[in-house]
């Protein structure tokens, strides 16, 4: 391989693990979110049902 396809080799590569790594912090942004309003949300029902953290 010259050198001039090397380079493009690693720049592809590099564009991709930016590209899966952005999609990955996605990914985990919005499972962090659920689980805060999941958390909420039960929050929110215990009080309304009067219900204590054992049930």
């Amino acid at each position: 391989m010259t050198t001039l396809t090397m380079r493009a080799a690693n720049a592809a590569r590099d564009i991709t693990y930016r590209d899966i790594g952005c999609r990955l912090m996605l990914c985990y942004l919005c499972l962090y979110l659920e689980h805060v309003n999941v958390v909420f949300s039960k929050l929110k029902k215990m009080n309304e049902w009067l219900l204590n953290g054992t049930v």
